[in-house]
């Protein structure tokens, strides 16, 4: 198998695991470098995405350097807790 194109059952867990570290952060910035070394993904926008599009909520914050690079962070928006 193409390591480029992982199995629906590593992104999967990929995406579980990305879940997992922005709800540990809670309601923190959660950089793109530590998003990969806690998944193992090097397609942490497409893993993002496919959380998005099970329901959450995910912001993303692009910071560009002066040398043209550009560093981007991720933020889970958690739901509003029920008013009683």
């Amino acid at each position: 198998m193409d390591p480029s194109h992982p199995s629906p059952e590593s992104a999967s867990s990929q995406c579980a695991l990305i879940l997992a570290a922005l709800i540990e952060a809670n309601g923190e910035e959660v950089g793109h470098d530590q998003l990969v070394k806690v998944s193992g993904s090097h397609v942490i926008g497409t893993r993002v995405s496919n959380l998005r599009e099970k329901g959450h909520r995910i912001e993303c914050r692009v910071e560009r350097q002066k040398n043209h690079k550009a560093h981007s962070f991720y933020r889970l928006i958690q739901p509003e807790p029920a008013k009683a």
